[in-house]
């Protein structure tokens, strides 16, 4: 993971994965590897904070919002996966906190369950459910 960071991996992964989306119901399936592998990339500060300063969790938060909604529960899985997993190197006073939509984790609660087979669902549950306590904890201004 350090030698694929080093080498651009997490750029290039974020560039593959918020690529020009696809219309609802067409096969996502190059965004949803980048996805997996950013998540896989990214177990460290290092590496979130590579993420972080090509701007990846406003990308990632964009992925979501464009394809939540059509319910590709895979790619909005891998994303959330990832922001749950890198949002706590975010510093306090990031401008996300106090610009961040908490509604779209409220919508990423709704996808889970209308889109996630039963299988994946309580993985899915969880993961939406630490990013909100931890939005929720950290959020300022008019997001609160």
């Amino acid at each position: 993971a350090d030698l694929a960071c080093d080498a651009g991996g997490v750029e290039a992964a974020l560039d593959a994965l918020t690529a020009a989306p696809a219309a609802c119901g067409v096969e996502a399936g190059p965004r949803r590897l980048a996805a997996e592998a950013l998540w896989l990339m990214i177990y460290d500060d290092d590496a979130s904070q590579r993420l972080i300063g090509a701007g990846g969790h406003g990308r990632l938060l964009r992925v979501l919002r464009e394809e939540g909604s059509c319910g590709d529960a895979v790619l909005s899985r891998g994303a959330m996966r990832v922001l749950a997993e890198t949002l706590y190197s975010e510093p306090r006073r990031a401008e996300l906190w106090s610009n961040g939509d908490l509604s779209l984790l409220v919508e990423a609660l709704e996808w889970a369950l209308r889109y996630e087979p039963a299988a994946e669902r309580g993985a899915v549950l969880a993961t939406v459910c630490d990013l909100a306590a931890l939005w929720v904890w950290r959020a300022q201004g008019a997001a609160v």
